[in-house]
């Protein structure tokens, strides 16, 4: 108890604070006489939005329904910072089943919890980024050609809902001759950003568009699979014929 580098603090069947490991000293930076024979309510050591939690705990271990438990909140240091930590927690009860004292080793994991944050955030901007973009995207998995994931301007410009999309493999946007050409690209072993050049797709309906494909290899949900991007370019195509035979014709 002395010297595990996790903090140690033994309450009371009343949560008063019994014992104050010198890692608890360090980590919260009240000193042991400081903190002795007090609840957690008595000084400003758990964060006003976590009391109804801490006390749920608490609650529990009164009527002898937790021995053994884990939970997280926010603790106030001496100095005002606050800490993100999961406590470790093993009740005593007397052989009648009433509560004797509390022992809770704390582990901080503020740090952990930013990053967590952080990739949370991250995620769902990213995931912001590709719902909202006007150009149709999707992923789809390597092995098996299936969609896994394609966005709302996906599911407008081809006219297949979501749950459509999903239920599908690649080959099903394109024309049969098309297949073959699809098969050798993915036999590359290029996995950076690349064009994957023209080509023609099929919608819902049946009438063909041409598009310019944006593909890159990614792991997706833990699978080998590749992202894509689609510009329709049909409407070039056609004006770039248009003028070829107006030049022609000139």
């Amino acid at each position: 108890v002395e010297n595990t580098p996790l903090a140690v603090i033994e309450w009371d069947h009343e949560f008063r604070v019994l014992r104050w490991s010198p890692a608890a000293q360090k980590l919260f930076g009240w000193k042991a006489e400081e903190v002795l024979g007090k609840r957690f309510s008595d000084w400003e050591f758990v964060v006003p939005d976590d009391i109804d939690v801490v006390n749920q705990v608490g609650h529990r271990q009164n009527e002898g329904k937790e021995h053994h438990g884990i939970s997280r909140n926010r603790n106030y240091t001496k100095l005002g910072t606050i800490l993100h930590c999961e406590w470790y927690n093993s009740a005593l009860y007397n052989e009648a089943g009433k509560l004797i004292s509390v022992l809770s080793l704390v582990l901080d994991v503020t740090v952990a919890t930013r990053i967590e944050e952080a990739l949370r955030k991250s995620e769902a901007q990213y995931r912001l980024l590709f719902e909202s973009n006007p150009q149709a995207m999707w992923v789809y998995d390597l092995a098996t050609l299936r969609f896994l994931a394609v966005n709302d301007a996906a599911v407008r410009h081809y006219g297949y809902s979501r749950s459509e999309f999903l239920e599908m493999t690649i080959n099903d946007i394109r024309p049969p001759v098309e297949v073959r050409l699809l098969e050798e690209y993915l036999a590359s072993e290029d996995a950076a950003p690349q064009n994957a050049g023209e080509g023609p797709h099929r919608k819902k309906h049946g009438s063909i568009i041409d598009v310019d494909i944006t593909a890159s290899r990614l792991t997706f949900g833990g699978r080998s699979a590749e992202f894509v991007l689609v510009h329709d370019v049909t409407e070039r195509k056609k004006a770039e014929q248009a003028l070829r035979i107006s030049e022609d014709r000139y």
